[in-house]
């Protein structure tokens, strides 16, 4: 599954780090309409195909050389995806511009309220199989448990998801969003005509992604480390 990372935001400044090896990781990145952006481009590759650094849409065009950091400086304004590339056009990455936000969860608050939330879906799940708890009860305790997980960790995929469809484009945000809706709003209505309800697929599906993007950025930090001791 492709990933976006957001650029963090330090003291006014989005900050992220891009290593050029055998393509660009991360490739897919996201920062906020109107606040400056560094992004450091690490080339480790040999390749003269990272020689330069291109954002076409913006006006730069940076050389690059092997082991070198290279910082590219700019605001971003245009809302929706662009895209980034190597000064031939041929290894490419994308940055996705969102609406300024006045205070957003990070990843680590997102994983940890959608984490305490995922737990009673679990006693729920338990339950109805042991026949200790109602159907009814699990009905609406699943609708009540995953809301909360929908609007922290579902708002987020589906604001980019828009941003990108605006720009006539898609990615696997927008997969992750058509899908949680989707479970959701279906959920939502079969709650009030009986039918089976799958709250439970669009928090596990939330769950299982910020689970995995929390392990990446903890394995990161850890090999990040330990490059920087030798």
């Amino acid at each position: 599954m492709t990933e976006i990372v957001k650029a963090s935001l330090e003291n006014g400044v989005q900050k992220i780090r891009i290593t050029a090896d055998k393509g660009y990781h991360p490739a897919h990145i996201q920062l906020q309409k109107g606040i400056l952006a560094e992004i450091t481009f690490h080339r480790v590759t040999p390749s003269n195909c990272y020689k330069e650094i291109l954002f076409e849409e913006e006006g730069i065009l940076e050389p690059i050389a092997q082991d070198e950091e290279k910082v590219i400086r700019f605001t971003p304004q245009d809302l929706g995806e662009h895209e980034f590339s190597c000064g031939m056009k041929m290894q490419k990455g994308t940055y996705t511009v969102v609406e300024k936000t006045k205070k957003s969860l990070s990843l680590l608050q997102r994983f940890w309220i959608t984490s305490i939330f995922t737990v009673p879906l679990v006693i729920l799940m338990i339950g109805m199989s042991t026949g200790g708890i109602s159907h009814q009860v699990m009905r609406w305790g699943t609708f009540l448990a995953t809301t909360p997980i929908m609007l922290v960790a579902g708002v987020p995929y589906i604001r980019s998801a828009w941003a990108s469809f605006k720009k006539h484009n898609a990615n696997m945000d927008t997969l992750v969003a058509l899908g949680t809706i989707v479970a959701y709003f279906y959920s939502l209505v079969a709650l009030f005509t009986g039918l089976p309800v799958y709250f439970e697929s669009a928090a596990f599906i939330l769950f299982f992604i910020l689970w995995e993007q929390f392990l990446r950025k903890k394995c990161e930090k850890i090999l990040r480390r330990q490059s920087k001791n030798y």
